[in-house]
Protein backbone atom coordinates (compact mmCIF):
# COMPACT_ATOMS: atom_id res chain seq x y z
CA UNK A 1 0.00 0.00 0.00
CA UNK A 2 1.01 3.47 -0.52
CA UNK A 3 2.37 5.26 2.72
CA UNK A 4 0.07 7.98 3.28
CA UNK A 5 2.88 10.66 4.16
CA UNK A 6 4.54 9.51 0.93
CA UNK A 7 7.89 7.86 2.13
CA UNK A 8 9.02 4.47 0.58
CA UNK A 9 8.82 2.88 4.67
CA UNK A 10 6.95 -0.35 5.14
CA UNK A 11 3.59 0.05 6.54
CA UNK A 12 2.51 -2.99 9.18
CA UNK A 13 -0.39 -4.81 8.84
CA UNK A 14 -2.67 -4.51 11.67
CA UNK A 15 -4.85 -7.81 12.65
CA UNK A 16 -8.27 -7.70 12.98
CA UNK A 17 -10.80 -9.23 14.87
CA UNK A 18 -13.02 -11.57 12.22
CA UNK A 19 -15.97 -9.25 10.82
CA UNK A 20 -19.24 -11.97 11.07
CA UNK A 21 -21.35 -12.36 8.10
CA UNK A 22 -23.61 -8.94 7.54
CA UNK A 23 -27.46 -9.20 8.22
CA UNK A 24 -27.84 -5.77 6.20
CA UNK A 25 -26.43 -4.47 3.05
CA UNK A 26 -25.74 -1.38 4.62
CA UNK A 27 -23.17 -3.44 7.41
CA UNK A 28 -19.79 -3.48 6.20
CA UNK A 29 -17.71 -5.82 4.57
CA UNK A 30 -14.53 -5.71 4.90
CA UNK A 31 -11.93 -3.57 7.27
CA UNK A 32 -8.29 -3.45 7.14
CA UNK A 33 -5.68 -1.77 9.37
CA UNK A 34 -2.40 -0.21 8.65
CA UNK A 35 0.15 1.44 11.11
CA UNK A 36 2.88 3.55 10.14
CA UNK A 37 6.43 3.58 11.47
CA UNK A 38 4.62 6.55 13.70
CA UNK A 39 1.97 4.51 15.51
CA UNK A 40 -0.47 5.74 13.65
CA UNK A 41 -3.54 3.58 12.34
CA UNK A 42 -5.37 3.64 9.19
CA UNK A 43 -8.57 2.12 8.11
CA UNK A 44 -10.01 1.18 4.97
CA UNK A 45 -13.86 0.41 5.23
CA UNK A 46 -15.40 -1.47 2.23
CA UNK A 47 -19.44 -1.73 2.42
CA UNK A 48 -22.31 -3.04 0.60
CA UNK A 49 -23.36 0.52 -0.38
CA UNK A 50 -22.73 4.04 0.02
CA UNK A 51 -23.55 4.71 3.55
CA UNK A 52 -22.68 6.36 7.05
CA UNK A 53 -19.85 5.08 8.84
CA UNK A 54 -19.23 6.34 12.88
CA UNK A 55 -15.89 5.18 14.38
CA UNK A 56 -14.51 5.51 18.10
CA UNK A 57 -10.94 4.33 19.00
CA UNK A 58 -9.47 2.94 22.07
CA UNK A 59 -5.83 2.73 22.14
CA UNK A 60 -4.87 1.32 25.63
CA UNK A 61 -3.31 -1.48 26.00
CA UNK A 62 -5.15 -3.75 23.80
CA UNK A 63 -6.36 -1.27 20.86
CA UNK A 64 -9.82 -1.52 20.25
CA UNK A 65 -11.91 -0.06 17.60
CA UNK A 66 -16.10 0.48 17.14
CA UNK A 67 -17.66 0.75 13.68
CA UNK A 68 -21.37 1.55 13.13
CA UNK A 69 -22.62 1.56 9.89
CA UNK A 70 -25.35 3.22 8.96
CA UNK A 71 -28.08 3.77 6.07
CA UNK A 72 -29.30 6.97 4.54
CA UNK A 73 -32.41 8.04 7.04
CA UNK A 74 -30.35 6.62 9.92
CA UNK A 75 -27.30 8.57 8.82
CA UNK A 76 -29.89 11.93 8.93
CA UNK A 77 -30.17 11.43 12.23
CA UNK A 78 -27.15 10.63 14.12
CA UNK A 79 -25.72 11.97 17.02
CA UNK A 80 -23.04 11.83 19.35
CA UNK A 81 -21.75 12.58 22.50
CA UNK A 82 -18.25 10.81 22.74
CA UNK A 83 -15.08 11.26 24.90
CA UNK A 84 -11.73 9.78 24.14
CA UNK A 85 -13.24 7.34 26.85
CA UNK A 86 -15.54 5.54 24.53
CA UNK A 87 -14.87 2.19 26.18
CA UNK A 88 -16.25 2.69 29.56
CA UNK A 89 -19.12 5.60 29.06
CA UNK A 90 -18.42 6.76 32.04
CA UNK A 91 -17.93 10.26 33.81
CA UNK A 92 -17.24 11.06 37.39
CA UNK A 93 -18.08 7.62 37.62
CA UNK A 94 -21.40 7.83 36.67
CA UNK A 95 -23.05 6.58 33.28
CA UNK A 96 -23.72 9.77 30.51
CA UNK A 97 -27.57 10.61 30.28
CA UNK A 98 -27.01 10.37 26.23
CA UNK A 99 -24.00 9.60 24.67
CA UNK A 100 -25.13 8.06 21.22
CA UNK A 101 -28.86 7.71 18.85
CA UNK A 102 -30.35 7.61 15.96
CA UNK A 103 -33.70 6.75 14.31
CA UNK A 104 -34.76 10.23 16.16
CA UNK A 105 -35.41 13.38 14.66
CA UNK A 106 -35.81 15.19 18.03
CA UNK A 107 -34.39 14.38 21.21
CA UNK A 108 -34.94 16.24 24.38
CA UNK A 109 -33.56 15.04 28.04
CA UNK A 110 -35.08 16.91 30.69
CA UNK A 111 -33.07 17.94 34.06
CA UNK A 112 -36.06 15.52 35.74
CA UNK A 113 -34.64 12.66 33.70
CA UNK A 114 -37.56 12.28 31.11
CA UNK A 115 -36.53 12.26 27.57
CA UNK A 116 -39.02 13.52 25.20
CA UNK A 117 -38.57 11.80 21.53
CA UNK A 118 -39.98 13.61 18.14
CA UNK A 119 -39.82 11.28 14.73
CA UNK A 120 -41.13 12.58 11.69
CA UNK A 121 -44.70 11.27 10.68
CA UNK A 122 -43.66 9.55 7.37
CA UNK A 123 -41.24 7.31 9.07
CA UNK A 124 -41.46 4.48 10.92
CA UNK A 125 -37.98 2.85 11.76
CA UNK A 126 -36.79 2.26 15.51
CA UNK A 127 -35.20 4.17 17.23
CA UNK A 128 -31.84 3.61 19.18
CA UNK A 129 -30.28 5.61 22.53
CA UNK A 130 -27.23 4.80 24.43
CA UNK A 131 -26.59 5.93 27.68
CA UNK A 132 -29.11 5.88 30.83
CA UNK A 133 -32.22 5.19 29.33
CA UNK A 134 -32.93 1.90 31.70
CA UNK A 135 -36.61 1.64 32.34
CA UNK A 136 -38.03 5.15 30.28
CA UNK A 137 -41.72 3.90 29.21
CA UNK A 138 -44.51 6.16 28.39
CA UNK A 139 -47.51 4.61 29.93
CA UNK A 140 -50.24 6.40 28.07
CA UNK A 141 -49.56 4.69 24.62
CA UNK A 142 -47.56 1.59 26.07
CA UNK A 143 -44.47 2.36 24.66
CA UNK A 144 -40.88 1.37 26.07
CA UNK A 145 -37.21 1.41 25.64
CA UNK A 146 -35.43 -2.01 25.45
CA UNK A 147 -31.91 -3.49 25.26
CA UNK A 148 -30.48 -3.16 21.49
CA UNK A 149 -30.37 -6.63 20.17
CA UNK A 150 -26.93 -8.22 19.35
CA UNK A 151 -24.57 -7.64 18.01
CA UNK A 152 -25.82 -3.98 18.40
CA UNK A 153 -25.37 -3.99 22.25
CA UNK A 154 -22.02 -5.43 22.05
CA UNK A 155 -20.75 -2.86 19.98
CA UNK A 156 -22.39 -0.05 22.46
CA UNK A 157 -22.87 -0.35 25.58
CA UNK A 158 -25.67 0.82 27.31
CA UNK A 159 -27.66 0.65 23.97
CA UNK A 160 -31.74 1.00 23.84
CA UNK A 161 -33.97 0.37 21.44
CA UNK A 162 -37.71 1.73 20.94
CA UNK A 163 -39.64 0.50 17.86
CA UNK A 164 -42.20 3.40 16.17
CA UNK A 165 -44.82 2.41 14.46
CA UNK A 166 -47.41 2.98 16.73
CA UNK A 167 -45.43 6.42 17.11
CA UNK A 168 -45.27 8.04 14.01
CA UNK A 169 -48.99 8.09 13.36
CA UNK A 170 -48.00 9.11 9.37
CA UNK A 171 -49.46 11.94 7.14
CA UNK A 172 -52.72 10.83 7.14
CA UNK A 173 -53.23 11.98 10.96
CA UNK A 174 -51.96 15.68 9.79
CA UNK A 175 -54.26 18.15 9.21
CA UNK A 176 -52.70 20.35 5.80
CA UNK A 177 -55.11 22.94 5.45
CA UNK A 178 -55.08 26.08 7.89
CA UNK A 179 -58.44 28.50 6.67
CA UNK A 180 -57.95 31.75 8.00
CA UNK A 181 -61.78 32.99 9.00
CA UNK A 182 -63.65 36.07 10.42
CA UNK A 183 -61.72 38.42 8.00
CA UNK A 184 -62.05 42.18 8.82
CA UNK A 185 -60.13 45.42 7.21
CA UNK A 186 -59.64 48.69 8.56
CA UNK A 187 -58.58 51.89 6.54
CA UNK A 188 -55.98 54.06 8.64
CA UNK A 189 -57.35 58.01 8.18
CA UNK A 190 -54.20 60.25 8.43
CA UNK A 191 -56.55 62.48 9.91
CA UNK A 192 -57.18 59.82 12.71
CA UNK A 193 -53.32 59.64 13.38
CA UNK A 194 -52.36 60.94 16.99
CA UNK A 195 -50.05 63.77 15.41
CA UNK A 196 -47.14 65.75 17.31
CA UNK A 197 -46.57 69.09 16.04
CA UNK A 198 -42.92 70.20 15.19
CA UNK A 199 -40.45 72.58 13.79
CA UNK A 200 -38.64 71.32 10.24
CA UNK A 201 -35.73 71.32 12.20
CA UNK A 202 -37.12 68.51 14.53
CA UNK A 203 -37.54 65.88 11.97
CA UNK A 204 -35.03 63.65 13.33
CA UNK A 205 -37.15 60.85 15.07
CA UNK A 206 -34.62 60.12 17.49
CA UNK A 207 -35.30 63.20 18.79
CA UNK A 208 -38.75 62.03 19.89
CA UNK A 209 -37.48 58.85 21.27
CA UNK A 210 -39.20 57.06 17.82
CA UNK A 211 -36.17 54.22 17.74
CA UNK A 212 -37.01 51.62 15.06
CA UNK A 213 -39.97 50.77 12.86
CA UNK A 214 -42.21 53.00 10.67
CA UNK A 215 -41.74 57.38 11.22
CA UNK A 216 -44.78 59.11 9.47
CA UNK A 217 -44.89 62.77 8.52
CA UNK A 218 -47.48 64.75 7.73
CA UNK A 219 -46.87 68.83 6.31
CA UNK A 220 -49.74 70.80 5.52
CA UNK A 221 -49.15 74.14 2.70
CA UNK A 222 -50.71 76.38 1.05
CA UNK A 223 -50.30 77.13 -2.50
CA UNK A 224 -51.39 79.95 -4.61
CA UNK A 225 -53.85 78.87 -8.10
CA UNK A 226 -51.76 77.89 -11.37
CA UNK A 227 -48.23 77.32 -9.40
CA UNK A 228 -46.41 73.95 -10.14
CA UNK A 229 -45.64 72.01 -6.60
CA UNK A 230 -42.73 69.44 -5.99
CA UNK A 231 -40.65 68.24 -2.77
CA UNK A 232 -37.20 66.56 -2.92
CA UNK A 233 -36.99 64.21 0.01
CA UNK A 234 -34.24 61.98 0.89
CA UNK A 235 -35.10 59.04 4.08
CA UNK A 236 -33.47 55.92 5.35
CA UNK A 237 -34.43 53.50 4.49
CA UNK A 238 -37.64 52.79 2.57
CA UNK A 239 -40.56 55.30 2.04
CA UNK A 240 -43.91 56.17 0.10
CA UNK A 241 -44.88 59.59 -0.55
CA UNK A 242 -49.15 60.40 -0.37
CA UNK A 243 -50.41 63.81 -1.38
CA UNK A 244 -53.79 64.61 -0.62
CA UNK A 245 -54.77 60.91 -0.39
CA UNK A 246 -52.82 59.62 -3.71
CA UNK A 247 -49.85 57.69 -3.71
CA UNK A 248 -46.86 59.88 -5.61
CA UNK A 249 -44.45 57.32 -5.13
CA UNK A 250 -41.94 55.28 -3.35
CA UNK A 251 -38.31 55.48 -2.54
CA UNK A 252 -35.10 53.15 -1.06
CA UNK A 253 -31.90 54.36 0.36
CA UNK A 254 -30.56 51.16 1.78
CA UNK A 255 -26.69 50.35 0.38
CA UNK A 256 -23.98 47.44 1.47
CA UNK A 257 -21.21 49.50 0.43
CA UNK A 258 -18.68 50.73 2.47
CA UNK A 259 -19.49 54.45 1.41
CA UNK A 260 -22.46 55.54 0.10
CA UNK A 261 -26.32 56.71 0.93
CA UNK A 262 -27.86 54.41 3.24
CA UNK A 263 -24.79 52.28 3.76
CA UNK A 264 -25.58 49.94 6.39
CA UNK A 265 -21.90 48.53 7.09
CA UNK A 266 -19.78 51.46 6.59
CA UNK A 267 -20.28 55.60 6.30
CA UNK A 268 -23.90 56.47 5.65
CA UNK A 269 -23.11 59.85 3.56
CA UNK A 270 -26.34 61.82 4.64
CA UNK A 271 -26.78 64.17 2.00
CA UNK A 272 -26.58 61.74 -0.77
CA UNK A 273 -29.95 59.56 -2.00
CA UNK A 274 -32.38 62.28 -2.48
CA UNK A 275 -35.22 61.87 -5.17
CA UNK A 276 -37.79 64.68 -6.26
CA UNK A 277 -41.05 63.87 -6.82
CA UNK A 278 -43.70 66.30 -8.95
CA UNK A 279 -46.77 66.76 -6.90
CA UNK A 280 -48.65 69.82 -9.57
CA UNK A 281 -51.19 66.30 -10.65
CA UNK A 282 -51.79 65.76 -6.84
CA UNK A 283 -53.28 69.23 -5.79
CA UNK A 284 -56.68 70.04 -4.98
CA UNK A 285 -56.95 73.81 -6.14
CA UNK A 286 -60.07 74.04 -4.04
CA UNK A 287 -58.87 72.87 -0.66
CA UNK A 288 -57.32 75.40 1.62
CA UNK A 289 -54.64 72.98 2.86
CA UNK A 290 -52.65 70.60 0.65
CA UNK A 291 -51.75 67.44 2.42
CA UNK A 292 -48.07 65.78 2.21
CA UNK A 293 -47.90 62.23 4.25
CA UNK A 294 -44.27 60.93 3.72
CA UNK A 295 -44.39 56.92 6.04
CA UNK A 296 -41.00 56.24 6.11
CA UNK A 297 -39.74 52.35 7.56
CA UNK A 298 -36.56 52.92 8.99
CA UNK A 299 -34.69 49.31 9.45
CA UNK A 300 -32.57 50.31 12.89
CA UNK A 301 -28.87 51.01 13.61
CA UNK A 302 -26.15 50.37 10.89
CA UNK A 303 -24.16 47.39 11.93
CA UNK A 304 -20.61 49.51 10.90
CA UNK A 305 -17.10 48.93 12.65
CA UNK A 306 -17.06 49.69 15.96
CA UNK A 307 -15.23 52.73 15.26
CA UNK A 308 -17.95 54.29 12.91
CA UNK A 309 -20.73 52.65 14.50
CA UNK A 310 -23.31 55.45 16.17
CA UNK A 311 -26.32 54.32 17.60
CA UNK A 312 -28.21 57.77 16.41
CA UNK A 313 -26.99 56.62 13.00
CA UNK A 314 -29.74 58.39 10.79
CA UNK A 315 -33.18 57.08 10.18
CA UNK A 316 -36.79 58.23 9.08
CA UNK A 317 -36.88 61.68 7.17
CA UNK A 318 -33.58 63.28 6.91
CA UNK A 319 -34.88 66.39 4.78
CA UNK A 320 -37.74 67.61 2.73
CA UNK A 321 -37.51 70.68 -0.08
CA UNK A 322 -40.71 72.48 -1.10
CA UNK A 323 -40.87 74.58 -3.97
CA UNK A 324 -41.27 78.09 -3.63
CA UNK A 325 -44.45 77.87 -3.94
CA UNK A 326 -45.47 76.59 -0.97
CA UNK A 327 -46.88 78.87 2.13
CA UNK A 328 -47.87 78.63 5.28
CA UNK A 329 -46.00 75.19 5.37
CA UNK A 330 -47.09 73.06 8.98
CA UNK A 331 -44.61 69.91 10.04
CA UNK A 332 -46.08 66.84 12.33
CA UNK A 333 -44.68 63.19 13.39
CA UNK A 334 -46.09 60.67 14.56
CA UNK A 335 -43.91 57.04 16.06
CA UNK A 336 -43.74 54.85 18.65
CA UNK A 337 -42.21 56.39 22.03
CA UNK A 338 -40.24 53.59 23.22
CA UNK A 339 -40.39 54.73 26.69
CA UNK A 340 -44.04 53.90 26.99
CA UNK A 341 -44.18 50.66 25.56
CA UNK A 342 -44.14 47.39 27.43
CA UNK A 343 -42.17 45.24 24.50
CA UNK A 344 -40.07 47.69 22.75
CA UNK A 345 -39.35 44.90 20.21
CA UNK A 346 -42.67 43.87 19.53
CA UNK A 347 -43.60 47.07 17.17
CA UNK A 348 -43.44 48.13 13.88
CA UNK A 349 -44.38 51.90 14.97
CA UNK A 350 -47.55 51.93 12.84
CA UNK A 351 -50.44 54.44 13.28
CA UNK A 352 -53.37 52.30 14.96
CA UNK A 353 -50.83 49.39 15.66
CA UNK A 354 -51.56 49.20 19.66
CA UNK A 355 -55.49 48.81 19.01
CA UNK A 356 -55.30 46.68 16.04
CA UNK A 357 -52.93 44.36 18.07
CA UNK A 358 -54.91 44.47 21.14
CA UNK A 359 -56.87 41.56 22.52
CA UNK A 360 -57.92 43.43 25.26
CA UNK A 361 -58.73 46.91 23.82
CA UNK A 362 -60.32 47.26 20.20
CA UNK A 363 -60.97 50.53 19.43
CA UNK A 364 -60.51 50.13 15.86
CA UNK A 365 -63.69 50.47 13.49
CA UNK A 366 -63.42 46.97 11.56
CA UNK A 367 -65.27 46.21 8.68
CA UNK A 368 -66.13 42.73 7.23
CA UNK A 369 -64.37 41.42 4.48
CA UNK A 370 -66.66 40.49 1.66
CA UNK A 371 -65.75 36.28 1.16
CA UNK A 372 -65.28 37.09 -2.54
CA UNK A 373 -62.40 39.28 -1.73
CA UNK A 374 -60.46 36.85 0.89
CA UNK A 375 -58.40 34.77 -1.69
CA UNK A 376 -56.56 37.71 -3.21
CA UNK A 377 -56.79 41.13 -1.06
CA UNK A 378 -57.15 43.99 -3.29
CA UNK A 379 -54.46 46.63 -2.05
CA UNK A 380 -54.89 50.48 -3.56
CA UNK A 381 -52.12 52.44 -2.76
CA UNK A 382 -54.22 55.33 -2.89
CA UNK A 383 -55.85 53.81 0.56
CA UNK A 384 -52.50 54.36 2.72
CA UNK A 385 -52.09 52.05 5.45
CA UNK A 386 -54.79 49.08 5.42
CA UNK A 387 -55.30 47.11 8.77
CA UNK A 388 -56.50 43.33 8.58
CA UNK A 389 -57.36 40.84 10.71
CA UNK A 390 -59.10 37.14 10.82
CA UNK A 391 -58.86 34.56 12.55
CA UNK A 392 -57.83 30.70 12.61
CA UNK A 393 -57.36 27.33 14.18
CA UNK A 394 -54.43 25.07 16.14
CA UNK A 395 -54.42 21.99 14.29
CA UNK A 396 -56.48 19.28 16.51
CA UNK A 397 -54.00 16.49 15.89
CA UNK A 398 -51.32 19.30 18.41
CA UNK A 399 -53.16 17.68 21.37
CA UNK A 400 -52.48 14.11 20.46
CA UNK A 401 -48.86 14.29 20.23
CA UNK A 402 -48.21 15.44 16.44
CA UNK A 403 -46.81 19.03 15.92
CA UNK A 404 -46.45 20.62 12.58
CA UNK A 405 -44.79 23.92 12.02
CA UNK A 406 -47.04 26.37 10.81
CA UNK A 407 -45.75 30.11 8.41
CA UNK A 408 -47.19 32.56 7.26
CA UNK A 409 -47.10 32.59 3.85
CA UNK A 410 -47.31 36.26 1.82
CA UNK A 411 -47.82 35.75 -2.68
CA UNK A 412 -48.15 38.92 -4.48
CA UNK A 413 -46.73 42.17 -5.78
CA UNK A 414 -43.12 42.46 -4.88
CA UNK A 415 -43.82 46.39 -4.03
CA UNK A 416 -46.11 45.44 -1.41
CA UNK A 417 -45.10 45.95 2.27
CA UNK A 418 -46.50 43.81 5.31
CA UNK A 419 -46.17 43.19 9.14
CA UNK A 420 -48.12 40.77 10.77
CA UNK A 421 -48.73 39.91 14.46
CA UNK A 422 -50.05 35.99 15.49
CA UNK A 423 -51.71 36.90 18.84
CA UNK A 424 -50.31 39.77 19.39
CA UNK A 425 -46.37 38.92 18.34
CA UNK A 426 -44.92 40.88 15.91
CA UNK A 427 -43.16 38.06 13.52
CA UNK A 428 -42.99 38.95 10.05
CA UNK A 429 -41.59 41.92 7.95
CA UNK A 430 -42.07 41.86 4.41
CA UNK A 431 -39.73 44.60 3.18
CA UNK A 432 -40.06 45.19 -0.73
CA UNK A 433 -36.82 45.58 -2.61
CA UNK A 434 -34.56 44.35 -0.02
CA UNK A 435 -34.51 40.27 -0.67
CA UNK A 436 -37.98 40.23 0.70
CA UNK A 437 -39.14 37.30 2.71
CA UNK A 438 -42.04 35.59 1.82
CA UNK A 439 -42.18 32.63 4.21
CA UNK A 440 -42.52 33.59 8.39
CA UNK A 441 -42.36 30.52 10.89
CA UNK A 442 -45.24 30.90 13.35
CA UNK A 443 -43.24 29.46 16.87
CA UNK A 444 -45.37 26.42 18.20
CA UNK A 445 -45.46 28.48 21.77
CA UNK A 446 -47.51 31.27 20.53
CA UNK A 447 -50.60 29.47 19.37
CA UNK A 448 -53.34 28.17 21.31
CA UNK A 449 -53.69 25.25 22.90
CA UNK A 450 -57.08 23.00 21.24
CA UNK A 451 -57.59 21.90 24.87
CA UNK A 452 -58.40 25.78 25.45
CA UNK A 453 -60.17 26.45 22.18
CA UNK A 454 -57.27 26.60 19.92
CA UNK A 455 -58.19 30.17 18.07
CA UNK A 456 -55.48 32.24 17.46
CA UNK A 457 -55.96 35.74 16.10
CA UNK A 458 -53.67 37.36 12.52
CA UNK A 459 -53.33 40.78 12.16
CA UNK A 460 -51.67 42.32 9.41
CA UNK A 461 -50.73 45.76 8.03
CA UNK A 462 -50.53 46.05 4.17
CA UNK A 463 -49.49 49.36 2.18
CA UNK A 464 -48.07 49.76 -1.34
CA UNK A 465 -46.84 52.76 -4.00
CA UNK A 466 -49.01 51.54 -6.25
CA UNK A 467 -52.10 48.92 -6.76
CA UNK A 468 -51.76 45.42 -6.44
CA UNK A 469 -52.84 42.25 -5.41
CA UNK A 470 -51.73 40.05 -2.07
CA UNK A 471 -52.93 36.28 -1.16
CA UNK A 472 -52.04 35.60 2.57
CA UNK A 473 -52.41 31.95 3.87
CA UNK A 474 -51.10 29.70 7.25
CA UNK A 475 -49.48 26.91 5.44
CA UNK A 476 -47.07 23.70 6.86
CA UNK A 477 -43.58 23.71 6.21
CA UNK A 478 -42.62 21.25 3.27
CA UNK A 479 -39.25 20.63 3.18
CA UNK A 480 -36.70 18.55 1.68
CA UNK A 481 -35.78 15.75 3.91
CA UNK A 482 -32.16 16.06 3.71
CA UNK A 483 -31.75 19.69 3.80
CA UNK A 484 -34.87 20.90 5.36
CA UNK A 485 -35.43 23.47 2.70
CA UNK A 486 -38.21 24.68 2.13
CA UNK A 487 -40.49 23.41 -0.79
CA UNK A 488 -42.84 25.47 -2.84
CA UNK A 489 -44.23 22.85 -4.65
CA UNK A 490 -45.26 19.09 -3.73
CA UNK A 491 -43.88 17.14 -0.83
CA UNK A 492 -45.08 16.02 2.33
CA UNK A 493 -45.52 18.25 5.74
CA UNK A 494 -42.87 17.99 7.92
CA UNK A 495 -44.44 16.87 10.86
CA UNK A 496 -43.06 15.23 14.30
CA UNK A 497 -44.66 13.05 16.52
CA UNK A 498 -44.19 13.64 19.93
CA UNK A 499 -43.65 11.14 22.74
CA UNK A 500 -42.64 11.77 26.88
CA UNK A 501 -40.78 8.63 28.19
CA UNK A 502 -39.87 8.41 32.16
CA UNK A 503 -38.68 6.53 34.82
Amino acid sequence: AEHPSGSDEPIEDVPLAAIEEPSELTAPIAVEAKRDHRGDVYFSIAVWRPCAVALSWEADERPFMRLIALGDSDALTFTANLDSDVESYLENGEEKDLTVAWGADELYLAPDGSLTVGKRTETNGPVYVAGRQAGLRNSERNLEFEPAPEPLSSVIPNLWKMTTEEVASGSRGVATNVPLVDWKFCAVPWSGVPWKSIEYGQIDPLDHHYISGHMTYRCRFNIPHRKSMSVTINIRHVGVVYCNGKAVGDQTCYSHNVMSAGAMHGIDVPYSGKKKYSLTKYLDRDAADQELIVLVHSLGQGRNPFVLNDVRNKRGLLSAKLSRAAQNVRWEIYGADNRTLHEPFNTAGLPLEIDAISTKIDDMKWETLPSDQVDTLSIKASAGITWYKCDFQTPAHWDVGTKMPLRIAFRGDIALSAFAWVNGLHIAKHVPRLGPQFDFYVMDGILTSPKKGGCNSLVFAVYSSRDGGLQVSIRPWVVVPSSGNLMEQGGTPFALSYNEFTA
